[in-house]
Parts: structure tokens; C-alpha cells; sequence
């Protein structure tokens, strides 16, 4: 986003802009040649050349100039910097999967087996139908599906309680109206059996259902339509005990009741995660919602350690009870054969993307269909999405330990430390702000958490303990191993009941992103390994470019966790703050230059503005990231014109360099709907110019 707006806008601070437009003239005579045979120069050089446009001017177009080539390119590719960077990190990623290598733990041994057996499976003649075969398995141990077995399918032997159990035992496919366990929010050190309608899965066709549910538009329900047809024709296909019979009327009927009833519970309006929860003694909360008993869901999902934690009735912490009568109602009002054909064919669809051939494309024509930006990506990309999903942990301490972290480390906690100097200076020349504030900022700074490169908490000892019993499924079929990791996670979540919550600070991040973060309830800056991907990092190449490539999204990040939407970890004070600042007259005042400035960004394809308002928050950290990674990277410099020019570009002197290196950052091209999905407020959601 950032590299389709001119550098001008943000440059507020008018010593910067002025700074930038001297360094555009013309080449600093003091610089010294850099080395020809340095790997990285050579490599950083051919990379600026294949993507500056030297014939624009960058007092006129500063981005025109330092992505021309690569903008022109993108256009016509759909490419971004981000999505190369991806594509680098999933080769490291599969590399370090596919590797024979021995190892003395056996998380991570199990998390290469996982990969290795699911991408096998695809290969295997046998998969294609036994795949199929093992769900029908399933299903036949808990009793008929309706949809394709409605003659021997009873009624009156319904009970919506033991289904819910069966088809959740080793993952929940109804997240939206199941209960789990997470941290208590009236006491962060301990967990709670919580009700949390808005967690999401994270498979692809999950995310494009709700999409097309929500619509509500005939094509788009025609999908739903045609994805449940082709996973219904497909268990079909593949289940040896059926006569095959399923009349084309039958079917439709089946399946629109079907999707009648996912509309109807998708249509009610998620509680505001804002408002104040209900917390009620579990058997209060059997007592007022009818279709589930849910003290023996509980008792017939969680382990035996855990059955007298629920037999005493403990607290349950819901988002509004409201809501949950709603769903309740809703689903006492529908036939069991549509709430049984519901729950199985979610079950169904849950593996589908796990499964053989021809599931897979039901899922991949319904998930591009809904939305066309998405790509499901070949079998190994599944596969290697799946044991992240599963395996996180032991697959991040593979991939940090297969790249030589420490001299990077050594770089990144520089730039950091300079970034937050530079920060800390630009705090004590301000004007307006009142000491106790300045005081919280500075021991906000102080007690930062650096999580840079190295998680040195994902040992071997620590990733065993974490995923033990693992080795017990480790001899099975794909779709086994699969299934007994589910049951797993099953017993863990369930286990937490009887432990202490984690200290956070302490616990693992373990993350494979291609961006550094914030985490602002830690206040923890963090910069994963697989965010130091060339070109926006290599340990060789100039330090004034990496402060522009890494230096702003690390300082934009800090600064967007001190913004005027940060939360205040004073326990004396929870209140909304400006960089925890509670003069907010004085902050509003100082930023409506800000805001005026982008009510006047135009979005060329709608032909309408942004909202300075709305995307204030954002905006402040752009600028102040730009700003302070600019300070810090001043902290560096050896000399005005700098020793370390590259090859053929010669008139980048370190100051140049820098911004070129901020320009890179940013280089995405946006799908007309993608904006839509994801912020509230683009001009398109909005309908209008603000």
C-alpha cells in the first residue's frame, strides 16, 4: 500500500523532506568504489537496476523512481514484494521438511513425518478412494448420513449431544457454537471453558464458506450448492456399501435445507468482543439452552483428569447469552436429519483439502469461484500449511536453526536498539506532552521485549514435552496421523483446566511471518528469521539500505503499539491513549494536519478518497516509522557522502540508499476486492468519498 503513495505525504516533518530533495542532486564525490566481488553488493546493485526507473524524476514522483520498472512489472503480474519473500520462505520451509537429517527430537522427527506422509499420500495409488474410505469408516461408527444413506437413517435415535461429541472429539468443525478452553479474562493466570463465536479455521474453503454464506447471493449460493453436490457424489463414489441410488431431487432438496440452516446461523450478528461477557456456573448455562447438554459434551470430549473440574461446576465465561439462545433456538427449530447431514458434511469438508484428487478440486473450484484472489497452491504447499497448522514449534526451531541466526541477530537487536535511542530522543523533545506521560513512555520503552531472529525457548527438551505422545501415531496412515494429532490437541486444550496459565512473556512466539510485529499486551517487538529475506535484508549489504527496508516496518510497528489506539499497561490507568498519552486535545489538534492529508488520497480505480479518520492510526506509524528508522539509522553513519556506493549506481550515496530501501518495502498490487475484505474502510465497503 505504502508504495503506491508518494513519499511527500508522509514527510510532515519538513527538515526530512527537505533532507530527501538534496540528496537527489548529484553524486557525492568522497565515495569509494565498493568491492566487485562482494556477492551482495553485486546482488543488491542488479536487483535496483532491474526495478529503479533512473528516467523519472524524484522530486516529482520519489516512487516512480525507485520502483518504476518493478510497479510496470507487478501490474502486469499481480506481484508483490511480499509474495516473493513467501515463495523464498516456502522453499526454506520445504527444504528443511524434506531433510533426512536425524534428529534427537521427536517433535521434530514427527513434524517432517507428517509432511513427508501427506505428500506421499497424493502419490499413492491406494490413496485415491481409501481416503474417501476412511471417513466413511467414521461416519459408519457413529451411525447413517442421512444425505446419502436416507433409508436406514432413524429419527428417533437422534441426539444432538452425542453428535456434536463424536464429529469434535479430534477437531472442531463448528467453532462458532462449540465451547474450548482459553485464558480466563478474569484472571490471566488461569484458564476457562469459554463459548468464542468468532474463531475462525484457518482452511481456505472455510474462510470463502463464510464468505459465500454471508453474501447471500444466488451465485454464490449456487457454489455452496455445487461444492456440497461434489463432495456428497464423491463419499459416493467411494463407499463400497451403498447402492449408489441418489436421486438429482433428493439430493437438491437435502442440501438447500441444508444451507437454509448454515444461512440462518451465520446471519446472527456476533456479540461485540468489546462488551462485558457473562460468566455462569455451567449447569445455569445447561439449564437455559435446551438442544445440547453441554455438561455431557464436556464430560464426553475432555480427559478423565479433567472430569471432576467439570463435575463442580465450574464458571463458563460466554460472549451473551443472547447470542447463544439465538443459535439455540435456531437449532432446536430444525429437523434432525438437516442438523445431522450439516454436522457430517462439515465434518467432511474439514478434511476434504487432506484428501485425494478429486476432493481437492470440489474445494479449489469453490474456494477461487467465491473469491478469485485466493489460490489453493499444489499439494506440497497444503501439506506444508498443514504441519505448520500442526507443528508450528518444532518447524520454526528447524528453520532458525538451518539458517545461521546469530550474526543476523546481531544485526536486527542493532537496528532495534537504535530505532527505540531514536525514539527516546524524539520523546524528550516534545513540547506538549506532560512528564508523568513521557515517564510512562520511557518505561514502556525500558521494559521492551526483544524477540529478534532466535526464539531461544524451542529447545529440544521443550518442543518433546510440548508435543508428547505424538510418537504413538507416528506408525499410521496419513489420514491416521493425521487424526490422532487431532485427539491430541483435543487432550491438551482440555488439560489446560488444571494448569496456570503460561507467563506470556516467557512463552514461546514461534512465528514464520514475513513482517516484524508488536504485540502490544506483551509489549514485544518481534522480527522472525523468515522476515530476513533479500532484498529487504542481507547481513553484507549496506547498513543505510537495510535501516530503509528492515528499520521502517520495525519502527512502524513500535510506534503503531504507542498509538492513539494503544492500550495503557498501567493497571492504574485503562484508558485509551496517544503513545500513552492522555493529552489527547493536544494530540487531536497535532494530528488533523495528518488527517487532512489523506482525505485527499485518491483511490484511482473507485475515484474516491480515503477517510484521514479512519485510517489515522496507520498513517501515524507510517510517518513516525519512516521518521525514527531515518534518526536511527543517522546513529550509523560514518560520513555525509558514506564509503559504500554500489556498482553502476553510483549516485546512491548511504542517504539515497536509504530511501530507495523504504520504497522497496511496500512494492503489492491490490485486487479491486481485496481492500474490501480486509479494511473497513476503503472507499469501496464505503460506498462513498469518506
Amino acid at each position: 500500500m505504502i508504495a503506491l503513495v508518494n513519499f511527500f505525504l508522509f514527510a510532515k516533518d519538513e527538515r526530512l523532506k527537505l533532507r530527501m530533495i538534496n540528496l537527489i542532486g548529484a553524486p557525492c564525490k568522497e565515495q569509494i568504489a565498493a568491492d566487485d566481488n562482494s556477492t551482495a553488493y553485486q546482488q543488491l546493485s542488479d536487483y535496483l537496476k532491474s526495478t529503479m526507473e533512473m528516467s523519472a524524476d524524484p522530486c516529482d514522483d520519489f516512487y516512480q523512481y525507485a520502483c518504476g520498472k518493478y510497479i510496470r512489472r507487478a501490474l502486469e503480474n499481480r506481484a508483490s514484494i511480499s509474495k516473493d519473500m513467501e515463495d523464498v520462505v516456502y522453499q526454506q520451509i520445504t527444504k528443511v521438511l524434506e531433510s533426512e537429517e536425524p534428529s534427537e527430537s521427536r517433535a521434530i522427527t514427527a513434524s517432517r513425518l507428517l509432511y513427508q506422509k501427506c505428500v506421499a499420500a497424493e502419490d499413492d495409488p491406494s490413496f485415491n478412494g481409501s481416503a474417501g474410505q476412511f471417513l466413511l469408516q467414521k461416519i459408519h461408527q457413529f451411525g447413517h448420513f442421512p444425505l446419502i444413506h436416507n433409508e436406514e437413517y432413524d429419527e428417533d435415535k437422534f441426539d444432538l449431544t452425542s453428535l456434536l461429541t463424536y464429529f469434535n472429539q479430534n477437531r472442531t468443525v463448528l467453532k462458532a457454537i462449540l465451547p474450548t478452553v482459553q485464558v480466563d479474562p478474569r484472571n490471566t493466570s488461569s484458564f476457562a471453558i469459554t463459548f468464542d463465536p468468532q474463531r475462525r479455521q484457518s482452511f481456505l474453503y472455510v474462510q470463502a464458506l463464510q464468505e459465500a454464506v454471508r453474501s447471500n447471493t444466488i451465485p454464490k449460493m449456487s457454489l455452496r450448492l455445487d461444492l456440497f453436490k461434489n463432495v456428497t457424489y464423491n463419499l459416493l463414489e467411494d463407499d463400497t456399501s451403498s447402492s449408489g441410488n441418489l436421486s438429482a431431487e433428493r439430493l437438491n432438496k437435502d442440501l438447500n435445507q441444508i444451507l437454509v440452516f448454515e444461512r440462518s446461523i451465520y446471519k446472527v450478528p456476533f456479540p461485540n468482543p468489546d462488551d462485558m461477557k457473562d460468566e455462569l456456573p455451567l449447569s445455569k448455562v445447561d439449564r437455559m439452552l435446551k438442544s445440547v447438554n453441554w455438561t455431557r459434551y464436556l464430560l464426553s470430549t475432555a480427559p478423565q483428569e479433567v472430569h471432576d473440574y467439570i463435575l463442580n461446576d465450574p464458571i463458563i465465561v460466554i460472549p451473551g447469552m443472547e447470542y447463544l439462545k439465538t443459535i439455540d433456538s435456531i437449532i432446536s427449530d430444525t429437523p434432525s436429519k438437516v442438523i445431522t447431514n450439516y454436522v457430517i458434511l462439515r465434518y467432511v469438508n474439514s478434511w476434504a483439502e487432506a484428501l485425494d484428487t478429486k476432493y481437492r478440486r470440489a474445494i479449489k473450484a469453490f474456494v477461487e469461484s467465491v473469491n478469485p484472489s485466493e489460490e489453493m497452491g499444489d499439494r506440497k504447499r497444503f501439506c506444508q500449511k498443514l504441519t505448520l497448522r500442526k507443528f508450528m514449534e518444532p518447524v520454526t526451531a528447524m528453520y532458525e536453526r538451518s539458517r545461521g541466526t546469530n550474526s543476523m541477530k546481531a544485526r536486527v537487536d542493532g537496528v532495534i536498539e537504535r530505532i527505540l535511542s531514536a525514539l527516546k530522543s524524539s520523546l524528550e523533545k516534545n513540547s506538549w506532552m506532560k512528564e508523568g506521560t513521557k515517564q510512562k513512555i520511557r518505561n514502556k520503552i525500558a521494559s521492551m521485549q526483544k524477540k529478534a531472529v532466535l526464539d531461544t525457548t524451542l529447545t529440544d527438551a521443550y518442543l518433546d514435552e510440548k508435543y508428547k505422545g505424538v510418537e504413538d501415531f507416528m506408525n499410521l496412515t496419513f489420514l491416521g496421523f493425521l487424526d490422532g494429532i487431532g485427539h491430541l490437541e483435543t487432550v491438551e486444550t482440555f488439560s489446560n483446566l488444571l494448569k496456570p496459565a503460561p507467563n506470556p512473556r516467557s512463552s514461546s512466539t514461534a512465528s514464520l511471518d514475513t513482517n516484524a510485529y508488536y504485540n502490544r499486551k506483551l509489549n514485544r517487538i518481534g522480527v522472525p528469521s523468515s522476515f530476513l529475506q533479500f532484498p529487504r535484508f542481507q547481513t553484507e549489504i549496506p547498513e543505510s539500505y537495510i535501516y530503509g527496508s528492515l528499520g521502517f516496518p520495525i519502527a512502524h510497528e513500535i510506534t503503531n503499539g504507542l498509538n492513539d489506539e494503544g492500550e495503557n499497561d498501567d493497571e492504574e490507568e485503562q484508558q485509551s491513549t496517544s503513545s500513552g498519552i492522555t493529552e489527547q486535545k493536544e494530540f487531536k489538534e497535532s494530528s488533523k494536519c495528518l488527517t487532512h492529508e489523506f482525505d485527499e488520497v485518491l483511490d484511482l480505480e473507485t475515484n474516491m478518497t480515503l477517510n484521514g479518520s479512519l485510517t489515522l492510526t496507520k498513517n501515524i506509524a507510517d510517518f513516525e516509522g519512516i521518521k525514527h528508522a531515518y534518526k536511527a539509522y543517522q546513529y550509523t553513519k560514518v560520513s555525509e557522502c558514506g564509503t559504500t556506493p554500489l556498482k553502476d549506481l553510483e549516485m546512491l550515496n548511504e542517504d539515497r540508499l536509504f530511501f530507495i530501501g523504504f520504497a522497496t518495502f511496500g512494492g503489492e498490487t491490490w485486487s479491486f476486492e481485496m481492500p474490501l475484505m480486509m479494511w473497513q474502510w476503503c472507499p469501496q465497503r464505503c460506498g462513498s468519498d469518506k
